[in-house]
């Protein structure tokens, strides 16, 4: 009766190789797990910015793009005015809203991952971002149209990431810095 098995010595060597492959790939799945909060950051913002976008001419209302530098996070919001100017645009609801009052509904908010955090916001134009007490508001307009700007990330290993928005199409353009 011939039985055919594994040695012990050759099932320790298996073991042996296993776990130096895992001494070698698990610093590196370690680094792509930190580099993978900032990207997906990036891709919050861009999805961010196109809701916002897409919310402002579907429903034909003015939108602002928030982002909070103390809670690092932003929002999308919709504001609707009662206005004379737009009455064409929105059907009776009863609401009872005077003329000229404005109403806000937050739509979409997203914190940003730990470790993640807003470094700056600026506009690309003279008046494009307005700041109070630590939040900006970026506006994106019924015609498509919205405020430039840029924002920066920065990750806890120091890592950046700019995203820059075209004021025309709304278009994002991501680009890491370091």
């Amino acid at each position: 009766m011939n039985r055919r098995a594994f040695t012990l010595v050759e099932v320790l060597m298996v073991v042996v190789i296993i776990m130096i492959t895992m001494a070698v790939a698990i610093p590196s799945f370690t680094r792509s797990f930190r580099g993978a909060k900032l990207r997906t950051s990036g891709r919050t913002l861009v999805m961010a910015s196109r809701y916002a976008r897409s919310v402002a001419v579907l429903q034909q209302v003015q939108t602002s793009l928030l982002f909070d530098s103390e809670l690092n996070s932003c929002e999308v919001v919709s504001i609707a005015t009662g206005g004379e100017e737009d009455k064409f645009l929105s059907e009776p609801d009863g609401s009872g809203q005077e003329a000229g009052e404005a109403s806000v509904t937050s739509l979409l908010r997203h914190s940003l991952p730990e470790g993640v955090s807003i470094l700056e916001v600026r506009g690309t134009g003279e008046d494009d971002v307005q700041e109070v007490e630590g939040i900006y508001y970026i506006s994106y307009y019924p015609n498509g149209m919205c405020d430039a700007y840029e924002i920066e990330l920065e990750d806890d290993r120091g890592k950046r990431m700019q995203m820059t928005v075209d004021p025309l199409s709304g278009k994002s353009a991501v680009e890491f810095l370091n």
